[in-house]
């Protein structure tokens, strides 16, 4: 049981470099790669272009960056005890991507438009925002 803990706790921490890395930009927060349209191919996302989508004060994305502060916030709470550097480093994230999503409302699908869809469709963002 100890071996899959052990991977459990690698995976969450292979996603949270992820949000972290898509984070780490003041004032801009990298929230999709690929498009729809890239559902449909099946190479390798290395041997491709792949389009980037990035959520700002101009484009706000309250709700897909307060669900990114959600997780980093979850996940310190994993390496809490584990590794309590990086337990504080994703806390310290989350605030300021919480306090980002806060100081610019607004939802995705209107700054991204038809790029996100179908990933996040829905315009009423407060419901997401909120229930954090």
């Amino acid at each position: 049981m100890e071996l899959e803990s052990q991977n459990a706790i690698d995976a969450i921490r292979w996603g949270t470099d992820f949000l972290l890395k898509a984070t780490n930009s003041s004032g801009y927060v990298y929230v999709q790669v690929g498009n729809y349209s890239g559902q449909n191919c099946w190479q390798r996302a290395e041997d491709g272009p792949r389009p980037l989508y990035v959520v700002s004060e101009q484009s706000p994305g309250s709700d897909v960056t307060a669900e990114i502060a959600s997780a980093l916030a979850a996940s310190s709470m994993v390496f809490k005890h584990i590794d309590p550097a990086y337990s504080a480093k994703l806390l310290e994230r989350s605030e300021k991507i919480f306090k980002f999503a806060d100081e610019n409302r607004g939802p995705y699908i209107i700054s991204l438009g038809p790029w996100v869809c179908p990933f996040g469709c829905s315009a009423e963002y407060e419901v997401r925002f909120f229930q954090r």
